[in-house]
């Protein structure tokens, strides 16, 4: 997961209230990486609707041609944002692995990546976006998105069986429902806060850990 924030780069400095004049940065080294790190805080920030080739040209100093050459299709930046995402899902399970967490930890350090989002309106992951805005998004960002979901699922599912067979957690159900009911709470929670404030993610990731047994 890519929720915590990035220091230094173009992704600690958008606001959902960017005055696009201001906005010429100088764009050092990889162009491609740049480039789909700021599409991706734009598609968390304004929707996949609300952001234009010609918005990430204009602030990051380059031409249009410079994007299609790495991503012909808006749609083909979406796919490589999302599979960026799995990768970086991947990376951090294998990190767990390499620390021998057991499940409760494992849980722990999960949920951490929720309760360390930035404090704003603007405290959202990009799974939640994708989903939030997955009507309009092209059918192979839907694919992904799908794939994305199914592994957060899969992964919550093996730490809530580990769970249960070392009694480190207790629940009703099965892990499966378990492991989408914990999304779907959090990821609702995301969607209250941004309406409201953070206290309901604050709340939703204390809840989960109640609901088992911890």
């Amino acid at each position: 997961m890519s929720d915590t924030p990035m220091k230094g780069t173009t992704k600690e400095r958008i606001t959902g209230k960017t005055d696009m004049k201001n906005w010429h940065l100088p764009h050092k080294g990889n162009t491609k990486q740049v480039i789909l790190d700021l599409a991706e805080d734009l598609l968390v920030k304004r929707g996949f609707k609300g952001f234009s080739y010609k918005n990430i040209s204009t602030l990051l100093g380059i031409k249009n041609a410079a994007i299609h050459y790495h991503y012909p299709t808006k749609s083909d930046l979406g796919v490589e944002i999302i599979r960026r995402e799995r990768v970086r899902f991947e990376e951090f399970v294998a990190g767990l692995e390499l620390e021998q967490m057991n499940a409760a930890q494992k849980m722990e350090t999960f949920l951490d990546k929720y309760r360390n989002l930035p404090d704003s309106k603007d405290r959202i992951t990009l799974a939640s976006a994708l989903e939030m805005n997955f009507k309009v998004l092209p059918d192979e960002m839907q694919e992904e998105t799908r794939k994305l979901i199914f592994a957060y699922i899969d992964w919550l599912e093996d730490i809530l069986k580990a769970g249960l067979e070392d009694a480190a957690f207790k629940f009703s159900g099965s892990p499966r429902d378990q492991a989408s009911l914990i999304l779907s709470i959090l990821h609702g929670a995301m969607s209250l806060a941004q309406a409201t404030d953070d206290s309901f993610l604050d709340a939703a990731t204390r809840q989960i850990m109640l609901t088992l047994g911890k």
